[in-house]
């Protein structure tokens, strides 16, 4: 959510009209002109990057309404992954400021003939009240969290875990090792622009294995890797001096994202090794206590990942529309709620963590 990240998101060609986005940054100001709350928003023409948060409405409301692009959304483009969304200065009484960002959000939408209004990936506990005040309808989705518990290290961490989870995370990891890998962690001022060279064929590979497209090109990554490399850090698996796997860490304060990986070929273990255990490691040994590895797979609990819940707020500009958005969020909650239940009972440790049995 920092200014550096929707800068090189808008400026690498990423969120840009021609791709789809077109900027519409909500923004309010005090008395003295000072920026006192911000809501980041874009007019879209598509749905990409959005892990079906929209829930699949275009062709019911197209069917009913009329069009359903464009549509007014607040987000992080082609980033699905939790945090805070309307952002209000500290000095700034929050509820009335987020009152006014989201009656901006309306009337934005009323004047540009925008479908709906989304507020999207928001994180537990940043999810305003103010939103069912003005008829937006919650919704949910999960993803998989890492949450500091009163482990020390990662073998702490281990510790908590029945046996067999235990050996099988040890296999997996001499496993990878066994490849003949070396690796090493970039931080801060060590992670500069000419990375993205190295970074970006490898994370692209992982769409291109798959038969996708990259959501994100190499500018952008060589803007991030310039202007927020003080926020990021970089693993790296390499034979010799040539990389074959880098995952990317972004982090801020207490929260971290591992956000992009990528690798050259197909060792089996090396995903688990960089996206998850390398990644707590490095968490517990810089004091982030929540680390966001993404929605989806069913390797993730057994890890000691732990299925969360998400926020999304959705509103449409007709009326009429109202009770099959609610049916549609409805049956999101419950199924996000069941995938949920079932995950709790598949995490390895012998004592569920306090946090994941709220």
């Amino acid at each position: 959510m920092r200014h550096a990240n929707f800068h090189a998101l808008e400026h690498s060609g990423i969120a840009c009209p021609s791709a789809g986005f077109t900027p519409s940054h909500v923004v309010l100001r005090d008395e003295a002109g000072r920026i006192a709350a911000i809501a980041p928003a874009y007019i879209k023409q598509h749905s990409k990057g959005e892990l079906g948060v929209d829930l699949g409405l275009a062709m019911a409301y197209q069917r009913m309404c009329g069009s359903y692009y464009p549509k007014l959304q607040v987000e992080i483009p082609m980033t699905p992954f939790a945090g805070a969304r309307l952002l209000v200065r500290p000095d700034v009484p929050r509820q009335g400021a987020v009152r006014a960002l989201i009656s901006a959000l309306q009337q934005r939408a009323q004047e540009i003939g925008a479908s709906s209004v989304h507020i999207t990936f928001m994180a537990d506990g940043f999810r305003p009240p103010e939103l069912d005040e003005s008829d937006f309808t919650a919704t949910e989705s999960n993803t998989y969290m890492w949450q500091a518990h009163t482990d020390r290290c990662f073998e702490e961490f281990l510790g908590r875990m029945a046996s067999a989870n235990r050996y099988e995370i040890r296999r997996e990891r001499k496993l990878a090792q066994a490849e003949g890998f070396g690796f090493r962690r970039f931080t801060g001022p060590e992670i500069t622009a000419e990375f993205a060279e190295r970074f970006f064929p490898l994370y692209a590979e992982n769409f291109t294995r798959h038969q996708g497209v990259p959501w994100f090109n190499e500018e952008y990554f060589r803007q991030l890797f310039s202007s927020l490399s003080e926020f990021l850090a970089l693993d790296v698996a390499l034979i010799d001096d040539e990389w074959v796997a880098a995952a990317l860490t972004p982090h801020g304060g207490s929260t971290g994202q591992v956000l992009y990986w990528g690798q050259s070929g197909r060792a089996k273990y090396l995903h688990f090794e960089m996206v998850i255990y390398r990644s707590i490691e490095y968490a517990l040994a810089t004091g982030i206590t929540r680390l966001d590895i993404g929605a989806m797979g069913a390797h993730k609990a057994p890890r000691g990942l732990i299925c969360t819940s998400v926020n999304h707020g959705l509103w449409f500009r007709d009326p009429a529309f109202k009770p099959i958005v609610q049916a549609a969020s409805d049956r999101r909650k419950v199924a996000a709620c069941t995938e949920r239940e079932r995950e709790l009972g598949r995490l390895p440790f012998r004592r569920l963590p306090q946090k994941s049995l709220a």
